[in-house]
């Protein structure tokens, strides 16, 4: 799913790409300092907000995968969708917007999803890449931020994929919803 982000915050991500540096605010700036440190930044913008560098502070600039992924919420009508985010920030945006959302992490999150009692599940993909079954809670993924690892890519994506759909029988396609925001580095 292509995403649209603001004129305003696409400015800001070309500035970020161009010149490793911008300015949010007449007290806020944030720099990158190497070409590596710099993409990260420009994957973060992409998402909507960007971290300032100091210690968890980000800002927050473009709701427009926010609002994606609540047209395919909506769109999903009651079937639950499980969300892959990246940043912390991230988790923060998400929860703000879908109150009810739940992180999954612990075995009791794991064993609601899979009860079908969770509406939107909230992971990341570092931390449920190997041995977690979500498949019998739903068959709908939203890669909400992308990042540079395919294994965790991957892994997250079968957490309720095909192969562990047809472990438990079930005969139903799985969706895998990437939200991208057009021209950047997504």
């Amino acid at each position: 799913v292509y995403v649209d982000l603001a004129p305003s915050a696409m400015k800001l991500y070309r500035e970020m790409e161009d010149d490793m540096y911008i300015e949010l605010s007449a007290m806020t700036s944030v720099e990158a300092v190497s070409a590596a440190a710099a993409s990260m930044k420009c994957l973060q913008m992409a998402s909507g907000a960007v971290y300032t560098g100091e210690e968890g502070k980000y800002e927050e600039f473009d709701d427009s995968k926010l609002d994606a992924l609540e047209d395919i919420v909506e769109e999903a009508a009651g079937q639950p969708i499980l969300v892959a985010y990246h940043w912390k920030f991230d988790l923060a945006r998400l929860t703000r917007r879908f109150p009810a959302a739940v992180q999954m992490g612990s075995s009791a999150s794991i064993d609601a999803w899979n009860r079908g009692e969770i509406g939107v599940g909230l992971i990341h993909p570092a931390s449920a890449g190997h041995g977690i079954d979500l498949a019998l809670g739903g068959n709908t993924l939203v890669m909400y931020s992308l990042q540079w690892s395919l294994e965790n890519y991957l892994q997250v994506i079968e957490r309720l994929g095909p192969t562990r759909q047809s472990q438990h029988g079930l005969n139903r396609p799985v969706f895998v919803h990437r939200l991208i925001a057009a021209g950047t580095l997504d």
